[in-house]
């Protein structure tokens, strides 16, 4: 998966301006945490290994880097974007809750705030559910 790799090498964090102070996931815990765990050694993807919630801030960071890369494929970003919102939907947001639920709501928050900017209702829910979610992790670990 090329894109894969151009897309979560591709420094996203500095050109969006949502994201410039706060960077939702770490290269290293990015690598480590989810891209190894998809691809492994062997680079064939193995989705056995990974919580849906995982996959989806992997997705999210595609949906981000693609846009980064080339900001006039939104097909391709769009696309990316909805994957990411499938996989959230695979694990229940509240039960399940762990960090990488709040990276991935955080990231789809940008998302939503660097494509379509009349989303702000969206992005106000996704940001309480963000603050809402911290909160119930931060007291159960």
């Amino acid at each position: 998966m090329d894109v894969s790799l151009r897309s979560t090498s591709t420094p996203y964090v500095k050109s969006e301006p949502c994201l410039s102070r706060i960077n939702p996931i770490t290269r290293r815990d990015f690598r480590t945490d989810i891209y190894d765990r998809i691809y492994g050694y062997n680079e064939v993807p193995n989705l056995d290994y990974i919580h849906p919630h995982k996959l989806a801030v992997f997705f999210g960071v595609l949906s981000l880097g693609v846009r980064r890369i080339d900001a006039a494929d939104t097909i391709q970003s769009e696309r990316y974007h909805a994957l990411s919102c499938a996989a959230l939907s695979l694990a229940p947001l509240i039960s399940e809750a762990m960090c990488a639920t709040i990276q991935a709501l955080y990231i789809a928050n940008a998302f939503l705030y660097t494509t379509v900017r009349v989303a702000s209702e969206e992005c106000w829910l996704l940001v309480g559910l963000c603050g809402r979610l911290s909160y119930r992790v931060s007291v159960t670990t």
